[in-house]
């Protein structure tokens, strides 16, 4: 066992890792080398973002900004996303890889978006995403999160769609997932399903490339062609049958979602 305390972080990595690369179909199975070093480059939740072949290894990470939160059978569990807050960034392209998700019980006081908090717990991968589960969260002081509140960045449907020409998701699509972004304008294509809808940005030619809305944290029902500005935390939850890689936004609550003229 290691432990490191790098830039007020305590990280406790279960060993040194020299993990091959468990994707399906990868061609050289590549091997994924991770030295302390790495901690140097950024925070400890970005380093595991950086570094999802280090599943099964159990991390400590603190702090972060909660930016959404849903609880689930009858309140026993809870789903919080978790992102470096702009003062405890040590990395050039901020917000890039500075979120994840975190699966866990609920504590008696479950936190709210905006809490600091330390999350504890297991390096995995599920549907795609970096996640740590199971995962204990523990309330810290708002000043270990520099004081600085999370802001959503501002990205374009392009840039983070999932529904493309090519079945490829958007070139940020990685980058942000997980993180609290917003689209603006954007605008809703078709008639809405019953349980989600699709929004392209505005001008888009024939078949333009489009992100879903999902209700999993808030839902709305959009007039068919509205305009609106939308933020949420970007999910990627890559589906097994037929196997696609799929990101969704999720919009959090009412104040997530604008209606422009």
């Amino acid at each position: 066992m290691q432990s490191k305390r790098i830039a007020g972080l305590l990280v406790v990595v279960s060993a040194v890792l020299a993990i091959a690369d468990p994707t399906p179909g990868s061609a050289a199975n590549p091997v994924d080398i991770i030295f302390a070093s790495d901690f140097l480059s950024g925070s400890a939740l970005q380093w595991v973002r950086r570094h999802p072949q280090a599943g099964g290894a159990s991390i400590a990470l603190a702090p972060a900004r909660v930016s959404a939160v849903k609880l689930s059978n009858g309140d026993a569990d809870m789903m919080l996303y978790l992102q470096v807050p702009p003062a405890l960034n040590h990395e050039t392209g901020y917000p890039a890889f500075s979120a994840l998700k975190t699966f866990g019980p609920s504590n008696s006081s479950s936190p709210v978006i905006g809490d600091c908090v330390i999350a504890r717990g297991t390096i995995t991968l599920d549907h795609g995403a970096t996640e740590l589960s199971p995962a204990t969260i523990t309330a810290a002081a708002d000043n270990d999160c520099g004081g600085s509140p999370l802001t959503a960045y501002l990205t374009t449907v392009a840039d983070v769609a999932t529904i493309t020409a090519d079945n490829q998701p958007g070139p940020l699509a990685e980058s942000l997932e997980s993180v609290l972004i917003t689209l603006n304008p954007v605008n809703v294509l078709g008639t809405p399903e019953p349980e989600s809808f699709r929004v392209v940005d505005p001008g888009g030619a024939f078949n333009p490339p489009a992100l879903y809305v999902i209700p999993i944290l808030y839902a709305f029902s959009p007039n068919p062609g509205a305009h609106l500005q939308i933020t949420g935390v970007y999910d990627e939850a890559d589906h097994t049958a037929p196997a696609m890689i799929w990101y969704q936004l999720l919009p959090r609550g009412a104040s997530d979602i604008v209606v422009l003229p």
